[in-house]
């Protein structure tokens, strides 16, 4: 357990932090919306996790995005957010006016 004191504002960052579970330590949350695909191109251009093309392709399809699927269909993470930053040309599964919402 962490104890603070004489703090303002603590970010995290996190990629499951809007989970049910831990929905009630926030006061306020943002949702970055990244496609899989645009998600999939930066982590290979990137040399995400220090794995080859190849493998980041399987690691990606394999394991962070069932993971991820999970969590939207668990947590609506989307829905809960109290903000929405388009980081994606195409957000998926979005509607019109949030499409509109936030530019990058």
């Amino acid at each position: 357990m962490f104890e603070f004191r004489d703090v303002d504002i603590i970010l995290l960052e996190g990629i499951f932090l809007l989970k049910r579970d831990y929905r009630e330590h926030f006061e306020l949350t943002l949702w970055v919306d990244c496609s899989f695909e645009s998600a999939m191109k930066r982590a290979v251009q990137h040399a995400q996790e220090g794995l080859s093309p190849d493998e980041t392709r399987r690691a990606y399809e394999t394991i962070f995005f069932p993971a991820q699927q999970l969590h939207f269909e668990r947590d609506n993470p989307r829905a809960v957010a109290d903000l929405i930053i388009n980081n994606d040309p195409e957000p998926a599964n979005c509607t019109e006016r949030e499409r509109r919402s936030i530019k990058p």
